[in-house]
């Protein structure tokens, strides 16, 4: 079984939201419990206090340790090693640096340095073992949402629906399981578009996300909910 990858990826854009579910009136206590992609299917399992504690996709499984301040983010395929992520969180309840080791010696890595206004990512620093000089890409925030992000000569303009709030499922949510693996970037509404790609939803009775569309792949959620 691959490594779990990022089945989206737009330019150097990359988006990360909560690993939990917000308790809201119309989402009372929900979490999803399963994730499928049509290439994928993601069995993911919570703590007491509703943190990932584990996500499984077939030999694949990726273990979350929380203590203190660091979350270490263990990744094997088939019980070998495959990568892990150190993350240390700030006082702002958000990672302000991820150093992901690609070997059990970790002599091969990549390093995510961030830098926040408050809450909203500011700056992201990337620097690794084979590098020479960092990325650095930087977002720009209005009403509470990221409205684009840029790096190098690239820069994407990111859309939001504003009539209805971020919420797991959504791409910042789905990115999250992806990408970084922890919450570091949290707009306030659903991100409907990001360069020229669109990003539509579908909805259950609760308002929940059934599914998500976006570059032509489509994402169907389960849900447990009490």
């Amino acid at each position: 079984m691959k490594t779990l990858k990022p089945l989206i990826l737009i330019g150097i854009a990359f988006f990360t939201l909560v690993t939990s579910c917000k308790k809201d009136k119309k989402l009372p206590n929900c979490k999803i419990v399963t994730l499928n992609t049509g290439a994928q299917t993601l069995v993911i399992n919570y703590d007491e206090q509703n943190r990932i504690a584990s996500i499984v996709s077939g030999s694949t499984t990726r273990t979350y340790v929380y203590t203190g301040s660091t979350i270490t983010i263990t990744e094997t395929n088939g019980g070998s090693f495959s990568k892990r992520k150190i993350v240390t969180v700030g006082a702002n309840n958000m990672p302000v640096n991820i150093r992901e080791e690609q070997n059990t010696a970790g002599t091969l890595w990549q390093n995510d340095a961030f830098d926040y206004n408050g809450t909203e990512l500011s700056r992201l620093t990337r620097t690794g073992s084979g590098s020479t000089s960092p990325l650095i890409v930087t977002y720009t925030w209005a009403n509470g949402n990221p409205v684009s992000s840029s790096g190098g000569t690239t820069t994407n303009l990111i859309g939001v629906d504003a009539s209805k709030p971020s919420q797991v499922g959504d791409f910042s949510w789905f990115t999250a399981i992806f990408h970084e693996w922890v919450t570091v970037l949290k707009p306030k509404n659903l991100i409907t578009s990001i360069a020229s790609n669109t990003i539509t939803y579908t909805f259950d009775s609760d308002n929940k996300i059934n599914s998500m569309i976006s570059g032509g792949t489509t994402v169907s959620y389960n849900y447990s909910c009490n």
